[in-house]
């Protein structure tokens, strides 16, 4: 799938295993022609937040080993230390998350994944490869922030740097 098919969910947010109709009408230009997406308001972050906290109980009862076979098509290889909570994952450059940054899923936290604005691409494409995997709705999350240490000091939620 080309950038130009995604232009339509840059517009939307990944929350709740579904894409949604953002909360905030902010818009900010990516390095693709043409193509914006929306910034995550105050109450965008919030409805991700809950739909993580909803979800961690159920994701974190499944056990490692259930959490590493549903991450297996991710390339997870070992889970990180739980935080106990959800956090933030700041997706930046033109990479996707690395493994260490994954091992939070696998170590059973929700992950609320910021992407970058100017490059929206690394980070579409691991919540693809999430929906895919079919994960448990709330356990990941995509909204995009220019400011990811504003969003965690915001939310209150740890922020991890991929």
């Amino acid at each position: 799938m080309s950038a130009e098919d995604w232009s339509e969910r840059f517009l939307t947010h990944y929350i709740a295993g579904a894409w949604r109709t953002p909360l905030s009408e902010v818009m900010c230009p990516t390095r693709h022609a043409g193509a914006s997406v929306v910034l995550a308001g105050r109450a965008d972050l919030e409805r991700a937040r809950q739909a993580a906290m909803a979800a961690a109980q159920e994701w974190r009862a499944r056990g490692v080993a259930a959490r590493q076979t549903a991450l297996d098509s991710l390339g997870v290889a070992e889970a990180g230390a739980e935080t106990g909570g959800p956090v933030l994952l700041s997706c930046s450059g033109r990479t996707a998350p690395d493994t260490r940054a994954l091992g939070l899923l696998t170590a059973g936290d929700p992950v609320i994944v910021l992407g970058q604005t100017a490059d929206p691409e690394p980070a579409f494409r691991f919540l693809a490869a999430c929906h895919a995997a079919r994960l448990p709705a709330g356990v990941v999350a995509l909204l995009y922030a220019q400011d990811h240490a504003e969003v965690a000091a915001t939310t209150g939620l740890p922020l991890f740097c991929a």
